[in-house]
């Protein structure tokens, strides 16, 4: 019976250390999912500084060809309208397309991107340290 009793003690022990794990998990991949997301606000600002307006079609282009990464509407639109939603870039229609330009509180915010970059290395860099 000591065995049995045992056993349970020690799943139930395992039963919650799974759960914590699962937590911290989530936890970790929504962070990611956060960092990367404001990642790529930051890049979609960066490009599209220096254009007059800018389609996310071209948007899509800029990161395929300038960094070899292939991202979907659906991974670049809830971002678009991210950054519109909070003024940073503006929506207008020419013809039956939206095209997008930066606004001043969009270059404002990538100039404070910009600026922060180099200590969210260091920090990043020291978190990840063992």
């Amino acid at each position: 019976m000591i065995g049995q009793n045992q056993y349970s003690q020690n799943r139930e022990y395992d039963e919650k250390e799974v759960t914590i794990r699962s937590d911290e998990y989530k936890t970790v991949r929504e962070t990611q999912r956060k960092i990367l997301k404001a990642c790529l606000a930051g890049g979609i600002l960066a490009r599209m500084a220096g254009r007059n307006v800018t389609h996310v079609r071209d948007m899509l282009l800029s990161f395929e060809n300038e960094f070899s990464i292939r991202l979907s509407p659906g991974t670049i639109y809830p971002v678009v309208y991210s950054l519109e939603k909070r003024g940073n870039i503006q929506r207008l229609a020419v013809g039956s397309k939206n095209v997008y330009i930066i606004t001043a509180r969009g270059r404002d915010y990538l100039q404070s991107l910009q600026q922060n970059s180099s200590l969210f290395h260091l920090m990043l860099s020291k978190i990840l340290k063992a």
